[in-house]
């Protein structure tokens, strides 16, 4: 009888013992899972970078010169642009990553030197040919309606800027005149 309790105690013991390293093993996995997450996302962000993407996007955006209304091929290639550098950015942003405002770590996806180079991409760029692209308004003259297109392009820049100004607010403040000194 004796020999029975003790033998549920040593099963209850060791089942305490391998519940808490089960415990301790578990915690092991999810910080690596954590750490090749972490990984995976600046290796990611650098190699978009480092192949010349986002430069390539930045040369695409800052070649619109003009509405692209009549353009529907170059219209959606600068919405897919704009959509896909936001989800970059956003990426490299997400506040529980390795790029944090609260993290130690340096950007080495160089992502905030490559949008300080293209001058954000050259979204201002882009917001002066969708916006402006007859001029200012004249003094009580009504602009023309825009179109749901121009409208649709210019929010997708803004949210691209909304999302670099979370990244990286200095360097969205940063007046383009002072770079040029550099």
């Amino acid at each position: 009888d004796t020999h029975g309790v003790r033998r549920r105690r040593a099963q209850k013991r060791d089942r305490r013992q391998l519940g808490s390293s089960e415990s301790l093993r578990l915690r092991q996995v999810s910080e690596s899972a954590i750490i090749f997450r972490f990984n995976f996302r600046g290796g990611l962000l650098s190699y978009v970078v480092c192949c010349g993407v986002v430069d390539g996007l930045h040369g695409l955006l800052n070649s619109i010169q003009t509405p692209v209304g009549d353009r529907p091929d170059v219209e959606r290639l600068a919405e897919t642009s704009l959509a896909f550098l936001n989800c970059v950015i956003d990426l490299a942003c997400d506040k529980n990553g390795p790029f944090a405002k609260n993290s130690a770590a340096p950007d080495s996806t160089q992502l905030a030197e490559a949008l300080k180079a293209t001058e954000l991409l050259g979204i201002t760029s882009l917001l002066y040919a969708l916006l402006l692209h007859a001029g200012a308004p004249r003094d009580g003259s009504v602009p023309a309606e825009m179109r749901s297109s121009v409208v649709r392009l210019a929010t997708r820049a803004i949210r691209l800027i909304n999302s670099a100004a979370q990244f990286d607010l200095k360097m969205v403040q940063v007046d383009p005149d002072s770079r040029r000194d550099e």
